[in-house]
């Protein structure tokens, strides 16, 4: 990925998030406890108007997200937009991580929705790549997030 994502908090297990979020942060969450090594990637953004979690399958936030946001989260003020498309299929090789990345790219300009088309077809070029032969990128790519 070319360049930095404004407001990279970083990437956190979901029983290892920082005390209190930032305004205008973005980071990505594993949806295993630290005791393991990891399951399933989800992301998010802080906008000003609102907070954007995408989750590849369409699930709803882990509560320790929504505890972790409950300080800068109003319904009125800043609602919680939650992705419900499932763009990821149960039998997918494991890509997760990689459209994690495609929605920190693609929810930095106005308008801040989460793109859910473009991620689609991000998921169709991983799934064909992986199908192909080819491996997805390294989940190391989060790295350069920051």
């Amino acid at each position: 990925m070319a360049g930095r994502v404004p407001g990279w908090r970083g990437v956190w297990m979901r029983d290892t998030l920082p005390p209190r979020p930032r305004a205008g942060e973005a980071g990505v969450l594993n949806l295993d406890s630290s005791d393991n090594p990891g399951t399933h990637w989800t992301a998010w953004r802080v906008a000003p108007k609102a907070i954007l979690y995408f989750d590849s399958y369409g699930c709803p936030p882990p509560k320790e997200f929504v505890t972790y946001l409950r300080s800068i989260w109003t319904p009125q003020a800043k609602p919680l937009h939650c992705s419900t498309m499932a763009i990821q299929r149960p039998g997918d090789p494991p890509f997760c991580g990689h459209l994690c990345v495609e929605f920190l790219k693609r929810a930095l300009t106005p308008p801040l929705t989460i793109p859910l088309l473009e991620l689609r077809e991000a998921a169709d070029k991983l799934r064909h790549r992986s199908a192909g032969g080819g491996r997805p990128l390294d989940i190391g790519s989060l790295a350069a997030l920051s």
